[in-house]
This record gives structure tokens, C-alpha cells and sequence, in this order.
């Protein structure tokens, strides 16, 4: 089965044929939830966060170019509309409700080891939460997006080395962070 490029389909979108963006949102949609949860940890924020952004993909599609990685221009966009987001609506809330989902495909042994992971997914995030920004996005990025450097290079107008730079940085203060929480 011959499958159609994101750039080839965004191309589309560009060109008027606006019914190609449903196909986009399907590919997409679930990857960008992850990626708003992932930095607010709100759950009817992030659907919103998702929605808005291709309501924005729609107008400003004129913007994409055919030398442009889908992945990339999508995420740019994902970032600035969470930042413009919280540039509205004031700071990032606290972790209040941080909604850690366990993969209910998973098969724990037993209900201890399940209760476990939740609770150090958990701390995870809340370490995750105490990070700068910038940190916070390269390593959502990154990790739970499973961008490549290269790409998030893109994203923010970095050298590929930079990027690993910052994401090893980024690591070693989510460890930090984590171990610190882990003590209290």
C-alpha cells in the first residue's frame, strides 16, 4: 500500500484541498496529546491544546514549506501554542493533578508493582515539572516524542550538537530532580 507523506499531504492542505488536514489530525493527534500532557498535565487542556493547534495549522498553512520536515514545523507550532497559551492565561499551573497514565496493556505480576510504577511515573512528572522551560521541551521532545536531534534542532534554531548538549544536561537535572523527590 502506497502511503502519502505528512509533506506531501501538508502540501495539499497548502494548495486548498483542506479535507487532507482530517488525515493529518488522525496520524497526529494522539503524538501531540502526549506532547501537551506531557507539559501541563492536564488532560481537557491538552484535547483543547490539540485542537487549537491544527485550527492554527489550517490558517496559517501558507507558512509551510516544501523544504520544511512536517514533524518539525508541527512541533514548532505545538510549542508556541502552549506558549501562547499560558502567555494568555498566566503561568503554568503547579503539578495539581497530574494524570499519570499506566499502560493498561501492560500484565504487572501483581497489584504492588503496578502500584509502583504509577507512583515513580508520578515522580517522574513531578520532577519533570520542576525543570526550566527549555529543558522541559527538549526532553518531551525528545524522549516522548522521539524526535531527533536533528529535528529539534530545527525546532529551535540549534546545531544538532547543541541539542544532544542540552539534552544531556537536561537529563542529568531531571535525575537530580527525580532522586531529590525520591528523598523527601
Amino acid at each position: 500500500m502506497n502511503t502519502i507523506t505528512d509533506n506531501s499531504l501538508m502540501l495539499q492542505v497548502k494548495a486548498g484541498q483542506l479535507d487532507k488536514l482530517g488525515l493529518l489530525y488522525e496520524r497526529h493527534k494522539h503524538k501531540l496529546f502526549g506532547f501537551f500532557f506531557k507539559m501541563n498535565a492536564d488532560r481537557q487542556l491538552s484535547e483543547d491544546l490539540v485542537h487549537t493547534l491544527f485550527e492554527r495549522i489550517l490558517k496559517y498553512r501558507e507558512s509551510f514549506s516544501d523544504k520544511a520536515h512536517f514533524v518539525a514545523w508541527i512541533h514548532r507550532m505545538a510549542i508556541n501554542v502552549n506558549n501562547d497559551h499560558y502567555r494568555k492565561n498566566g503561568k503554568m499551573r503547579a503539578n495539581s493533578d497530574v494524570e499519570i497514565l499506566v499502560n493498561k496493556e501492560s500484565s504487572y505480576d501483581t497489584v504492588e508493582v503496578k502500584i509502583n510504577a504509577t507512583e515513580q511515573q508520578q515522580q517522574l512528572q513531578k520532577a519533570l515539572n520542576t525543570l526550566e522551560k527549555e529543558k522541559k521541551e527538549l526532553l518531551v521532545l525528545s524522549k516522548y516524542q522521539g524526535l531527533k536531534c536533528s529535528q529539534i534542532g530545527q525546532l529551535m534554531d540549534l546545531s544538532e550538537g547543541a541539542v544532544r548538549v542540552k539534552i544531556h544536561r537536561a537529563l542529568k537535572d531531571l535525575k537530580t530532580a527525580f532522586l531529590k523527590l525520591e528523598n523527601e
